[in-house]
């Protein structure tokens, strides 16, 4: 069957059901034989007026032999002829994908641009502005008696290199797999970057690991659980004791590290151990590892590797992109997958959408950071390159060609993995302070606690002296996080001074808004507050930090016009009319994805 052209079964789909409701698997076999030959309908009908069951297998092969010698299927070229494809679906060794992402091109323009949006936004987010601005005065300095890991903040400094080491990249894959990477390092649940063929294709370990002690020892083993289909199943039960004259821990705990997020290298190995593949980014050793194992007494070596699994529709597009499988080129087919690995990169229907809007609105100069490429300039050198011509844009006023390219961004990425967060709390003086008493009291006291949201503790630093701590587990509703916050500063007033430690070491995350009503509970009526309203409490949570969003700020602070205020009102009506009705027809371009529809219909 991988030697057909899937073409040919199109017509076949009305035969074949009612072929399969009569129960006979000779008339779907005949069916089948007579697509191979040809002669589908010539078959079936024969069958259908001769009785199939009476046919003996003889019968069956001589009928094919038969329609094979009127209807000869033609040869494709040998697939030394063709060469070996380069990109292909399934299962493919880390050689074969990291060179299949090699050869996708980029034009320079769309990687200017598709760099420009992503650094743009890095160093305008709230979350990193100061980091990056001056990431190396960023080090916490915690008072005596706090015993916390801090962790050194150099950001900016290695996203300045990275984008100039981005820059020269001409590949489109090469650059995806290092945007990743370097997101990798980044994320957390609102911060990434995914790119469809990546995000949906899987690195596979050669073999499952379980962690266990040693009964004599109590030292930590690893040892192998399931062997992969392409690993040699003896694996199984044994003991890892080196992976690349490497210890096994080591191995994997830098395994772990690249799926980034936790920060903590036991929390990133407990993560990895609970799927055990991971996504985009191979392990550093190009996927071969040679294994030594213990079992029966003895030692023993093997060569085993990962494997990486591209789904067809990695794409996240149409038909017109999927990616064929190795056995489909190799028999003649899908000689267009250069060209559909080019559109799987840097084809994104969201990112053409929003230049055609500001186009419509008269804003065809929008660039993609401030001072930097142009959009429009982006897609029309893409397009030169593809050699397409899209749809023009409806009154848009431009003559140029356009054809659905973009940079590296596409469809909402599906919501991650959420980490266990188990409910703990963080030891904040050092065990040799803890102190031991007839009573039996600790160090740390729970004043309130709401389960699975938050504390009010009390902690003694040791020294005669306290500190309050309110401890966020989770960003639930407010209302389960606002009696824990009652109980905390009450405790700060009585004795600490007033000073509250606020901790949100490992939350699970949550609501947004109740982050927000927590700085407003907290700071509205401190004195000399610089946040006495509540909308000052708030950010533009994801949102970048620059002049466009200020003025909208600004906007909604200033309020609507009055009427009654202006000089000339049936110019100002007019005005805002024809503002509103091109603002419909921009939002006409594509109102279901820009969630625009019911608006569009309001301004109508």
């Amino acid at each position: 069957a991988s030697s057909l052209d899937q073409r040919q079964f199109h017509p076949l789909r009305a035969e074949l059901a009612p072929m399969a409701s009569m129960g006979s698997s000779r008339r779907l076999l005949l069916l089948l034989l007579g697509a191979l030959t040809g002669g589908a309908r010539g078959v079936t009908d024969g069958c259908a007026q001769e009785g199939c069951p009476s046919m003996s297998d003889g019968d069956i092969a001589a009928l094919l032999q038969s329609r094979s010698s009127h209807h000869a299927v033609p040869t494709a070229p040998s697939f030394a002829e063709r060469g070996a494809p380069v990109c292909f679906s399934g299962l493919q060794t880390v050689g074969e994908y990291l060179t299949c992402l090699a050869s996708v091109p980029i034009e320079p323009a769309r990687r200017d641009c598709a760099l420009d949006i992503i650094f743009e936004q890095l160093r305008s987010l709230y979350t990193y502005s100061d980091l990056i601005e001056n990431s190396m005065d960023h080090n916490a300095v915690l008072p005596p008696g706090i015993a916390l890991d801090v962790h050194p903040m150099e950001l900016g400094r290695e996203l300045s290199q990275t984008e100039k080491e981005l820059r020269k990249e001409t590949s489109a894959g090469s650059l995806a797999l290092k945007l990743t990477a370097m997101f990798g390092k980044l994320q957390d649940a609102h911060t990434g970057l995914y790119v469809n063929p990546l995000f949906h294709t899987k690195i596979s370990p050669p073999f499952t690991i379980d962690v266990k002690l040693d009964p004599v020892t109590k030292d930590m083993q690893l040892v192998v659980v399931e062997a992969a289909s392409w690993s040699p199943k003896t694996l199984e039960g044994k003991t890892i004791r080196f992976i690349n004259e490497r210890d096994p821990l080591e191995y994997f705990l830098e395994v772990a590290s690249i799926t980034g997020i936790d920060r903590s290298p036991g929390t990133r190995l407990n993560r990895y151990l609970r799927g055990q593949t991971l996504r985009s980014v191979p392990p550093k050793d190009g996927g071969k590892f040679t294994v030594t194992l213990e079992g029966g007494g003895h030692l023993e070596s093997h060569a085993v590797e990962w494997m990486v699994t591209v789904p067809e529709d990695a794409c996240g597009l149409d038909d017109d992109a999927r990616i064929c499988l190795k056995d489909e080129q190799s028999s003649g087919y899908c000689e267009d997958m250069a060209e559909r690995m080019q559109r799987c990169f840097t084809y994104n229907p969201t990112f053409d959408r929003m230049v055609d809007l500001f186009k419509h609105l008269g804003q065809p100069d929008i660039r993609c950071s401030a001072g930097g490429t142009l959009a429009s300039q982006a897609a029309a050198s893409a397009a030169r390159g593809a050699g397409q011509e899209g749809p023009r844009v409806p009154g848009a006023g431009q003559e140029g060609p356009r054809v659905p390219l973009s940079p590296l961004a596409p469809k909402d990425p599906p919501p991650g993995e959420t980490p266990e967060t188990p409910v703990v709390v963080e030891e904040l003086v050092s065990k040799s302070r803890r102190r031991s008493s007839a009573a039996g009291d600790e160090y740390i006291q729970v004043v309130k606690a709401v389960d699975g949201s938050c504390y009010a503790l009390k902690v003694d630093r040791g020294n005669g002296t306290f500190a309050s701590v309110l401890k966020i587990t989770s960003f639930g509703p407010f209302s389960d996080i606002l009696p824990c916050a009652e109980a905390a500063v009450d405790l700060a007033a009585e004795v600490s001074g007033g000073r509250l430690i606020l901790d949100v070491i490992g939350n699970g995350g949550g609501y947004v808004s109740s982050g927000y009503n927590l700085n407003n509970y907290l700071y509205a009526n401190m004195p000399g507050t610089r946040m006495p309203e509540a909308h000052e409490s708030c950010e533009w949570y994801d949102f970048p930090k620059n002049d466009p969003l200020t003025w909208f700020v600004n906007l909604g602070e200033r309020g609507l016009p009055d009427l009654a205020d202006q000089a000339h009102p049936q110019v100002y009506i007019a005005a805002l009319a024809e503002r509103m009705e091109r603002s419909v027809e921009a939002f006409g371009l594509d109102p279901e994805y820009f969630g625009r529809a019911r608006k569009a219909g309001m301004l109508q």
